[in-house]
């Protein structure tokens, strides 16, 4: 140990007795650990600002919010390519002289979800205008309320009746593989 070396002193600590070798370490450490988790994952690793810094802060915090929310989205929408492209690397799925693959085209939520964001955009736009008095519709109180209503409460609507539709069929927009479609979903098909 070090220590017994006689580099550090009994009791004392690392961080303590060589800060730049300690902020060198956790720099290092956070960097191997974002570049293995890219690999894996698509992206950096979780909490990789908290070992850096060995704090923990609102910046952190978002850059594992945004991290989470680029996972969620590349396993979802883009793994089923990687997957293919896995398989037919490690020997798992072969190819064979007279056998067609059948590949299907697979939707995207990009659409559905660009609509969703655009109207929720479109809604606290025109709720700002109508509300600062900029809409020549909202001379009186009626017509404020039936501006407010057909301007954004519609738009919200629009916008939630498309989240809904994503979450009661979101089956049908994941990207499965389609090379080893037994694999994909060993417990069984469904067909929603």
């Amino acid at each position: 140990t070090l220590r017994a070396l006689g580099v550090l002193a009994p009791g004392a600590a690392l961080a303590a007795a060589y800060p730049e070798a300690e902020r060198r370490f956790r720099v290092a450490w956070a960097d191997h650990g974002d570049e293995v988790s890219r690999q894996y994952a698509g992206t950096g690793a979780m909490k990789s600002a908290f070992t850096r810094t060995g704090k923990r802060d609102v910046w952190g915090l978002l850059d594992d919010g945004a991290k989470s929310l680029t996972r969620y989205y590349l396993n979802n929408f883009q793994d089923g390519a990687k997957q293919d492209a896995i398989d037919l690397v490690t020997g798992a799925f072969v190819v064979k002289t007279g056998r067609e693959v059948q590949f299907r085209s697979q939707p995207s939520p990009a659409l559905p979800l660009l609509a969703v964001l655009v109207a929720i955009v479109v809604a606290f736009q025109n709720a700002g205008r109508i509300l600062a008095g900029q809409d020549q519709a909202s001379s009186g109180a009626l017509a404020l309320l039936g501006a407010f209503v057909q301007r954004v409460v519609l738009l919200l609507i629009l916008a939630l009746g498309v989240v809904i539709f994503l979450f009661k069929n979101g089956r049908r927009f994941v990207d499965q593989p389609q090379l080893r479609k037994d694999a994909a979903r060993p417990w069984g098909s469904d067909s929603s």
